[in-house]
């Protein structure tokens, strides 16, 4: 999972005090600055214009300024399931060809391209649960 969605209630006479794209903005801003996450946000509503509500949603990563990528040491070999494996022998058919799925990274190539940070453990699911 790479996002949450909160749903958050407003109270009804909201938009009689406040216009909903400026209301929208400034609780979205707000939030981004206080737990320094990005998001998104929509806001909506009925056809009576009761049941306000903000959907915000949040990402639990933050994008790398510049990936991090694992450059391979040695060749490297990947069966069909993707799953690394030692020798070269491994990934062989009976005629010496690599077999179909299986993967070569060769010495120097890029296996391994990271664009985000670990998840936030603030919104962590534990934490976001009643207790």
């Amino acid at each position: 999972m790479e996002a949450r969605e909160f749903i958050i209630a407003l109270p009804e006479s909201f938009p009689n005090l406040y216009e909903p794209d400026k209301l929208l903005q400034l609780f979205t801003d707000r939030f981004k600055e206080k737990y320094g996450v990005e998001c998104v946000s929509a806001l909506h509503h009925n056809k009576r214009k009761t049941n306000y509500h903000i959907h915000l949603i949040i990402s639990e990563r933050k994008l790398l300024p510049e990936p991090i990528e694992k450059t391979a040491t040695r060749n490297m070999f990947y069966d069909e399931n993707g799953r690394h494996v030692r020798t070269k022998k491994e990934i062989l058919d009976e005629n010496g060809n690599a077999r179909k799925g299986c993967k070569i990274v060769k010495k120097g190539e890029v296996y391994e391209r990271n664009l985000f940070t670990a998840k936030n453990k603030l919104f962590d699911r534990s934490i976001l649960l009643p207790r």
